[in-house]
């Protein structure tokens, strides 16, 4: 497939957009992000898989500043509200306020020009979307690129992203996932509250790690909890694992036995066993069943040269140890004279050990806790789900009425936050005013009581010397 150089896109001055087209396979993604980067191009990546999935990679000057990829990302209203940055009610208002006074606005934008949230805060977010689903879509090999000079989406509050630098973290970011998925085990693993009091004293926990540890019930996964707290699966990775690492939460490996690995490896012994002498096929397997799973045995002995012929007295020990071992792994015998009748399985009895005294009064602060955090959890999920219903009714009667490849109108930031800054500097302005006047009118009033005050006593003088004469 003929291709044209990123470094066309430059210097063309066309209105109409220009579109380049190639295929992964033949030029991976970083690659073609910096051939565009070293274009300086300006406008959108199309990508489309085997599967149909679609995703874009929106630059301007050569540098990243949007990223859509196919499947659910972290809302940043369930992260603000989660970690308590936003309350639900200011999102709910500026979520109407999205929908009528500023459609085409972010949200994120949105809140910094409201106020309610600092703009560092939403940048964050911002920021670790893009490298998030950037990271998604680095894997892709079969699929199909396109490049649409000059096309354009919204711009939100965070800057643009050089190509080298957000490749560079992303390697980054995939070397210390793989490091954490060790210890938590991948996104489908589900964290437990930890059950041993291994939790040091002075551990600290900051809002994020505090909105999903109030989120661990044993069932979700981390994938899941990342999702309602509003986490990328690197941010979720990274707060499970901290959390792991200070004593809250363990994650319990299953302990599955490998039925082919084990069936292979009894086939190997059982053809190995053909050529060793009973002592030793009876030691080999006293030592599996006693030793590997954790049957007692009566006595261990050594194991010693082998002899190339055995008499009727050693063979019969051998085959007494083995009955043994595995009459306390599979219980008795069963009293049927078929040789192929199920034995009955009879455990050693376990006594279990006592269990702890538990102070009544800790317990039920315990409990009282637990059944608050689930209470707000619950109010939360609540609250978080009827906003993202009132979300979804929106934006469909949006697509309705514009369509679905509407795109919002562009908006200059620095424009906004210059009308937004004048008219911070026009209200400074008139308070100061205010107070000045206000001043004035005291040192006024003031005076006029002080003339007041004097032209009091001067008659009061006068009088007095009315009188004297």
């Amino acid at each position: 497939m003929r291709r044209r150089s990123a470094t066309a896109l430059i210097g063309g001055g066309q209105r109409r957009p220009i579109v380049l087209k190639g295929d992964l396979a033949s030029t991976p993604l970083p690659e073609i992000l910096r051939q565009l980067a070293d274009g300086a191009a300006t406008g959108c990546l199309h990508l489309t898989d085997a599967a149909g999935e679609t995703a874009q990679v929106f630059l301007r000057g050569g540098r990243v500043y949007a990223v859509v990829a196919p499947g659910k990302r972290p809302q940043l209203g369930a992260r603000l509200v989660s970690s308590g940055a936003l309350g639900p009610e200011a999102l709910a208002e500026a979520l109407e306020a999205q929908r009528t006074e500023l459609q085409g606005w972010r949200l994120g934008e949105l809140l910094v020009h409201l106020g309610y949230v600092d703009q560092p805060v939403v940048e964050d977010f911002v920021n670790e979307q893009v490298r998030a689903s950037l990271s998604d879509l680095l894997p892709w090999r079969h699929a199909t690129w396109k490049f649409r000079v000059n096309q354009k989406t919204r711009e939100d509050v965070a800057p643009p992203v050089e190509v080298e630098t957000l490749l560079a973290e992303i390697d980054s970011r995939l070397d210390e996932l793989a490091e954490i998925d060790q210890a938590v085990h991948g996104p489908d693993a589900v964290p437990l509250l930890s059950a041993a009091d291994t939790a040091r004293s002075e551990t600290e926990i900051d809002a994020d790690a505090w909105s999903l540890l109030c989120k661990v019930d044993g069932v979700r996964t981390v994938s899941e909890l990342a999702r309602e707290c509003g986490f990328t699966m690197y941010e979720g990775s990274q707060v499970v694992f901290n959390l792991v690492e200070a004593g809250l939460l363990e994650i319990q490996e299953p302990d599955v036995l490998d039925a082919a690995a084990f069936l292979a490896e009894a086939s190997a012994a059982v053809d190995s066993a053909e050529e060793m002498a009973p002592t030793e096929v009876a030691s080999r397997l006293v030592s599996a069943l006693g030793g590997g799973l954790g049957v007692p045995t009566q006595r261990e002995e050594p194991l010693h040269a082998l002899a190339l012929h055995t008499d009727d007295d050693e063979v019969t020990g051998s085959i007494s140890r083995v009955s043994e071992a595995l009459s306390a792994l599979l219980g008795p015998a069963t009293a049927s004279d078929d040789v192929f009748g199920a034995p009955v399985h009879r455990p050693p009895t376990i006594t279990p050990e006592p269990a702890p005294e538990v102070d009544p009064k800790k317990a039920e602060r315990d409990r009282r806790a637990a059944a608050r955090r689930a209470r707000d959890a619950e109010e939360l999920a609540a609250a978080q789900a009827e906003l993202e219903a009132a979300k979804a009714a929106d934006e469909a009667r949006f697509e309705e009425i514009h369509g679905e490849d509407h795109v919002a109108e562009v908006v200059d930031l620095s424009s906004v936050r210059a009308a937004a800054e004048e008219e911070r500097l026009a209200a400074e302005k008139a308070r100061e005013e205010e107070a000045r006047l206000a001043e004035e009118a005291r040192l006024a009033e003031e005076a006029r009581l002080a003339e007041e005050a004097r032209l009091a006593e001067e008659a009061e003088a006068a009088e007095q010397a009315r009188l004297a004469e």
